[in-house]
């Protein structure tokens, strides 16, 4: 990850002219900073995301979350970097920590001995983009005045709330 992130920002500097405004303008340079073997970027909106919860926090979920995997390892959901399914070993997590690694690790979530009963769909995470902290929303304002103005409109629609995380206000 590291390695990519280096690439992404060496190609800012190559390409000093060009002003990064706006999340989509970090796209469009990660998308050209490798030319031998591309970035796949895939845009995402807010739609993409999904609630997965009910698929594992109430007596009828079809699956449970595992602590470990299908070989006993520690199963860290934060640690990972690419996870996959499959539509005819639902059920099957298939993952990597780490971009070098070959092959995927399972980790199976089937609760043994239960019908499975599947939701018909699995609603949004959040109907709205996340909110940002008021301190962040303001400290950004301030900047404006050296923003072009065709980019203001975003950064005024901002959607901010003062019931972010502390942590929030520290980056």
């Amino acid at each position: 990850v590291d390695a990519c992130h280096s690439l992404i920002e060496q190609e800012k500097k190559r390409t000093a002219g060009f002003m990064i405004m706006m999340p989509w303008d970090w796209q469009q340079i990660a998308q050209i900073c490798c030319i031998r073997n591309p970035f796949q970027i895939i845009n995402m909106e807010t739609e993409d995301f999904k609630d997965f919860k009910q698929l594992y926090c109430s007596v009828t979920s079809p699956f449970i979350f595992r602590k470990t995997d299908d070989s006993g390892n520690n199963f860290g959901i934060s640690k990972i970097v690419h996870l996959q399914v499959e539509a005819e070993n639902y059920g099957t997590l298939y993952y990597k920590t780490s971009f070098d690694e070959k092959e995927f690790t399972t980790s199976n979530s089937i609760q043994s001995g239960r019908r499975a009963t599947f939701p018909e769909e699995i609603p949004n995470l959040r109907n709205d983009a996340n909110a940002i902290s008021t301190k962040k929303c303001k400290h950004l304002q301030t900047f404006l005045k050296w923003v072009p103005k065709q980019f203001h409109d975003f950064y005024k629609n901002l959607k901010y709330s003062s019931e972010c995380g502390v942590n929030d206000d520290d980056e």
